[in-house]
C-alpha cells in the first residue's frame, strides 16, 4: 500500500511540475519508480525468506529461488532501460537491456549445465 501511496504522489506532483514548464518532472517519475521497485523487492525477499526446504525440499525450494532471482533482475534491468530510455539515453537503454540478458544467462547456466549432465547419463 505504500508503493501505492508514494507512486500516485510522484505521479501528481510531476504532473503539477509538468504543467508548470519545470523540467525535472521526470526526476520525480524516475523517483517513483525506483520506490516502487524497492518495495516490490521488499516483498519479494519475505517470499524468498519463505520458502522452507524442510517444507518443499531443497530442490523445489532451489529452483523458487533461482526462478525469484531470474525474475527480480528481468524486471530491475528492463525498469532501469526504461528510465534511461524516458530520459532521452536509449543506446545506455540498449546496453542495459544485453546486459541484462547476460545476467540471466549466467544465473542458468549452472542449471543448464546440471540438465544437460543428467541427459548425456541418461543416453548411456
Amino acid at each position: 500500500m505504500r508503493a501505492i501511496g508514494i507512486c500516485l504522489t510522484c505521479a501528481v506532483l510531476a504532473f503539477l511540475l509538468r504543467e508548470l514548464g519545470f523540467r525535472g518532472a521526470k526526476l520525480v517519475s524516475s523517483v517513483a519508480i525506483v520506490g516502487a521497485i524497492s518495495f516490490a523487492f521488499l516483498g519479494i525477499g519475505r517470499l524468498a525468506s519463505g520458502l522452507d526446504t524442510s517444507y518443499f525440499g531443497e530442490d523445489v525450494a532451489d529452483a523458487a529461488l533461482l526462478l525469484l532471482k531470474i525474475i527480480g533482475a528481468s524486471y530491475i534491468f528492463g525498469v532501469s532501460a526504461d528510465v534511461c530510455r524516458e530520459l532521452g539515453e536509449a543506446g545506455v537503454a540498449s546496453a542495459m537491456l544485453v546486459a541484462g540478458r547476460v545476467e540471466i544467462l549466467l544465473l542458468i547456466l549452472p542449471t543448464l549445465r546440471e540438465i544437460i549432465g543428467l541427459g548425456i547419463e541418461y543416453m548411456k
